[in-house]
C-alpha cells in the first residue's frame, strides 16, 4: 500500500455504483477531507498522492461504497487503515524547505488560533488547533537543518507584510498567561527577528563580537540602501589583513550570526593572525566607517 509519497488503494465490492475515499489526519475520530468520490465500478484502485503536511503514522483513509444515490450502501462495510507516511522533513519544518526558519514562523502565525488550518503542518504537535504551543516548538528548533548544504537564501529577513505576522505573534505570547523559560525564549527570537527587519535610516558600522575575541568575531552593520559591501581589516600598522567581500546587500539589519559579516582570525594567506590591536572599515556604495577591535590569544 505504500510507496513513499504515493498511497494505492484498491477495492473489490459484488454491487459497488462507486466508491468514495476520504482521509483522516486526527486517527480516524473524523475524515473530513475528500481524496476522491467518482471512482466506479466493483473493483478497482486509485492512487492518491499524498498531500503535503501528513505526518508519519498520522493518516487514515477511509473507502465507503456509495449506491447509485450517492449514499453509503446498508450493506456494505466501510474500510479504514493507517496511511505510513515517511516524511523528509522535521514536524516542526512546516514549509518542508529543509531548514526551521522564519518563513516556518510566518506561515505559523497565517493560521494562527485556526483548528483544522488548511495546511495541517502549522499544527505542529497535531493536537487539532494552531497555538502558542506550535509556536514554541518552531522556535526550539529554530536554525536546525535537514539540508546536506547550507541553505540558500537568508534565513532572517522578510518582506513587510510578513513582519507583521511576526508582531502579531509576538504580541500573543506577550499576553499569554504562561511565561515560563520556553515562551521566553520564543519571544526574545520574535524580538530579535522583528528588529532585524525593521527599516534602516542611517547606515552604521556597529561593534564587533566577542571583543576581545579569539580565535573568530562577528562585524555587524547596518544598510539604509541596496550596496555591494566590503570589509577590509588592518594591522594596527596599517597593513592590509585581510578582505572580506560580502556582495550585493538590501538595505536592512545584518547584526545576528548568519547576517553579519563573519572574520575567522586568518589573514589573507589562511595563516592566523597574532594578538593585538585591528581596525575593520565597511565601504558600501558611499558609506565608509571603521571601527576598532581586539585580537587575544
Amino acid at each position: 500500500m505504500y510507496s513513499e509519497q504515493t498511497a494505492v488503494v484498491q477495492w473489490n465490492s459484488l454491487n459497488a455504483y462507486k466508491v468514495r475515499l476520504s482521509y483522516s489526519i486526527d486517527g480516524g475520530i473524523t475524515y473530513p477531507y475528500t481524496i476522491t468520490d467518482a471512482i466506479s465500478g466493483v473493483a478497482g484502485s486509485y492512487k492518491w498522492t499524498v498531500p503535503v503536511g501528513i505526518r508519519s503514522n498520522c493518516a487514515r483513509i477511509r473507502a465507503d461504497v456509495l449506491g447509485a444515490d450517492d449514499k453509503i450502501m446498508a450493506e456494505s462495510e466501510s474500510a479504514e487503515f493507517t496511511i505510513w507516511y515517511a516524511s523528509l522533513f522535521a514536524d516542526w519544518d512546516i514549509d518542508e524547505n529543509g531548514v526551521t526558519d522564519v518563513s516556518d514562523l510566518v506561515l505559523l502565525g497565517r493560521f494562527f488560533n485556526q483548528r483544522k488550518p488548511d495546511n495541517p503542518r502549522a499544527d505542529v504537535n497535531t493536537d487539532g488547533k494552531v497555538d502558542l504551543l506550535d509556536l514554541v516548538i518552531v522556535a526550539q528548533h529554530f536554525g536546525e537543518s535537514t539540508l546536506l548544504a547550507a541553505p540558500d537564501g537568508d534565513p532572517w529577513t522578510v518582506d513587510k507584510a510578513s513582519v507583521v505576522v511576526l508582531k502579531y505573534l509576538h504580541q500573543n505570547l506577550v499576553n499569554s498567561a504562561v511565561q515560563d523559560n520556553d515562551v521566553l525564549t520564543a519571544k526574545r527570537l520574535l524580538e530579535r527577528l522583528i528588529a532585524a527587519n525593521r527599516q534602516v535610516v542611517v547606515s552604521r558600522l556597529l561593534v564587533n563580537y566577542p571583543n576581545p575575541f579569539n580565535p573568530e568575531t562577528w562585524i555587524p552593520y547596518e544598510l539604509a540602501e541596496d550596496s555591494d559591501v566590503v570589509i577590509r581589516i588592518y594591522s594596527v600598522s596599517g597593513s592590509l589583513v585581510r578582505t572580506l567581500r560580502l556582495g550585493y546587500r538590501h538595505a536592512g539589519v545584518y547584526s545576528f550570526k548568519g547576517k553579519a559579516a563573519h572574520w575567522d582570525g586568518r589573514n589573507q594567506s589562511g595563516e592566523s593572525a597574532a594578538s593585538g590591536i585591528y581596525y575593520y572599515a565597511i565601504q558600501a556604495g558611499d558609506f565608509t566607517s571603521i571601527r576598532k577591535m581586539i585580537l587575544a590569544k
